[in-house]
């Protein structure tokens, strides 16, 4: 996969938009376009404070869609389809339906506990 260093904000979100797919929380294409124009848009008026830009018309919005589509493809091949994402929300929720039996627990705070710990531990 060789993209022009110009393409790195069009392949980080486009890598944003599979990453949403894999962790089964998707994104719809059309915001992830939307806000990928909103970063082309500051950068280009950073770069040229005079440049009028003016806002994305159909035609443009389904250009950039076409191109994301290719691009994710490009990523898949580049990794060969490996997708294979170990998270821990499912062992998280999968607990949650044990803990439900018992109802001397706080099943909710648990549940928020767990997920900040494996939200943070993300960060780290």
């Amino acid at each position: 996969m060789r993209q022009d260093v110009d393409n790195v904000p069009m392949i980080a979100s486009a890598c944003l938009f599979l990453a949403s797919k894999v962790v089964e929380r998707p994104v719809s294409l059309n915001n992830i376009v939307k806000a990928y124009s909103i970063i082309d848009r500051q950068v280009k008026t950073a770069k040229n404070p005079k440049l009028i830009i003016p806002p994305l018309s159909p035609s443009a919005i389904e250009k950039l869609r076409t191109q994301f589509k290719a691009i994710e493809f490009e990523i898949l091949c580049a990794i060969n389809f490996e997708l294979t994402v170990d998270l821990p929300y499912r062992v998280i929720d999968e607990y949650k339906n044990e803990l439900t039996e018992w109802s001397t627990h706080n099943v909710e705070a648990f549940m928020r506990a767990a997920n900040n710990f494996a939200n943070d531990s993300f960060l780290t």
